[in-house]
């Protein structure tokens, strides 16, 4: 299949530059190369390089490392012992192989409070907030430390 076109040279253009046969007359080119069809390295590249670049992320990650979440749990509560004035503390040896999950305050002698009170707790430590209920602020209260060993409360 050949196809015909009419062409305008442009001032950058010298006569050379056109391919095909252009009569002295008129301004029109005669295209003699096919069209491609398809071709499987078309494909490959197209469909199979995406891929690849999808997939091989999501299988590298597959084999890290993942956490062991049916790893045994052990829970440790602790009764804080008034030392001075306001201040409550309780010792606590975190074993090496151990990391602190979670952690939780209970006031036992407060049935109603306008405080709650909660932990951001890491690896090897945790700090304890009271936030009051009617403005949201949070005053740090205690602390805990793996180097330390002692859980200290100021309420």
């Amino acid at each position: 299949m050949r196809i015909i076109i009419g062409l305008m040279q442009e001032p950058n253009t010298t006569p050379a530059q056109i391919s095909g046969v252009v009569p002295p007359t008129q301004n029109i080119a005669i295209i003699s190369d096919e069209p491609v069809g398809f071709t499987w390295k078309h494909f490959a590249i197209g469909a199979l390089v995406p891929i690849m670049l999808l997939v091989t992320p999501i299988l590298l990650l597959n084999g890290m490392e993942q956490p062991d979440w049916g790893a045994p749990t052990e829970t440790n509560e602790f009764k804080l012992v008034k030392s001075e004035g306001t201040n409550y503390s309780a010792n606590f040896e975190l074993e090496d192989h151990l990391v602190i999950d979670h952690c939780r305050v209970v006031i036992e002698d407060q049935e109603q409070t306008d405080f709650n009170y909660w932990c951001d707790n890491f690896k090897s430590s945790f700090v304890l907030y009271k936030e009051e209920r009617a403005t949201a602020q949070n005053t740090q209260v205690g602390e805990y430390s793996k180097e330390s060993g002692v859980i200290t409360f100021d309420n």
